[in-house]
């Protein structure tokens, strides 16, 4: 299944993609992708290595270990949430149910970015580690998954909800300090690399106020271009095959969570999908992708004490 689904994804892939691609990992490309470093360095880099004359085999390889070792963590986060083997694996396996969802049912969705399937991987085993309070382990996928995507910060929210009042309050301000620390320290350290770099960089905001003034600068803006898409009936539905449409059953069954760890987890997507509002475009759910071992967290949790619950009734 990880060797179809990394097959599946090099269908799409373009030429102007590959370049894209090549141009991140020489420092070139225009920000904030060029910010996204670590995968396009990595596959470049071994490409050279091995002398071979393009990277889209390489790409494949590369697709297929990322879904492949994104299952196997997947797996053990969810066998710690619900500590049944063949139901974390069920669930586990729902990253293949996703994946079409999140890269290629939408054609806008079919944009390739090195950095888009790692991001899964990488928050999941930031959950994984944050679950299991290995804290050090936490802290260097934190620095990891920051040169490959800036919205594995969102952790910190994992972090924020799930330990306040679990561990002493000094040592949970530190842990919060540190980690925005490392955050903003490797962010702005990327931006002063790449300052000459074009594109928007870290200030695309201010920069449209001086040229366009305010209203020019709300109307041509992610939030105004976002809004609209609720404005047209076939976005609309389009946009309720979020997630796989995961996001209808975790709506009417959210209040079945009686995990703290895994509550504050979905507390998550609100801000998550909120933040995108802004900056993103909300019809390339190839963004959303930290969110998957959410939503199976969630609803692994949930199948799990339905049938705790079911396994007691019968045994009364």
């Amino acid at each position: 299944m990880s060797l179809y689904m990394g097959f599946l994804r090099d269908f799409y892939l373009q030429n102007p993609q590959m370049e894209a691609l090549k141009s991140t990992s020489q420092g070139i490309s225009s920000t904030p992708f060029q910010y996204r470093i670590l995968m396009p360095w990595l596959i470049d880099h071994v490409a050279t290595w091995l002398q071979l004359p393009s990277t889209r085999p390489l790409i494949r390889i590369y697709e297929t270990l990322v879904v492949f070792l994104t299952t196997l963590t997947l797996y053990a986060y969810l066998f710690r949430i619900c500590k049944n083997g063949w139901l974390a694996l069920v669930f586990a396996l729902g990253v293949f149910y996703l994946y079409p969802f999140l890269y290629i049912n939408l054609p806008w969705s079919r944009a390739y970015y090195a950095s888009d399937s790692a991001s899964i991987l990488l928050f999941a085993l930031g959950l994984f580690f944050l679950h299991g309070r290995q804290y050090w382990q936490y802290y260097v996928v934190l620095a990891i998954g920051m040169f490959n995507r800036e919205t594995i910060a969102f952790l910190l929210l994992a972090f924020a909800f799930s330990q306040y009042s679990q561990i002493d309050r000094r040592i949970f301000v530190l842990h919060i300090f540190g980690q925005i620390m490392l955050v903003f320290a490797i962010k702005l350290w990327l931006a002063y690399i790449f300052r000459n770099n074009p594109g928007a960089g870290m200030y695309s905001l201010n920069e449209n106020i001086l040229q366009k003034g305010l209203p020019g600068t709300i109307q041509s803006s992610r939030l105004y271009m976002n809004a609209m898409l609720f404005m047209r009936w076939n976005s609309f539905v389009n946009m309720t095959s979020f997630m796989g449409f995961l996001w209808l059953p975790l709506i009417f069954l959210w209040n079945k969570i009686d995990d703290r760890f895994i509550r504050a987890t979905v507390f998550i997507i609100p801000c998550f999908v909120t933040g995108m509002f802004v900056v993103g475009n909300l019809f390339e759910f190839r963004i959303f992708g930290e969110l998957a071992p959410i939503f199976l967290g969630a609803l692994c949790h949930i199948a799990a004490s339905a049938m705790k619950r079911t396994h007691e009734k019968l045994n009364q």
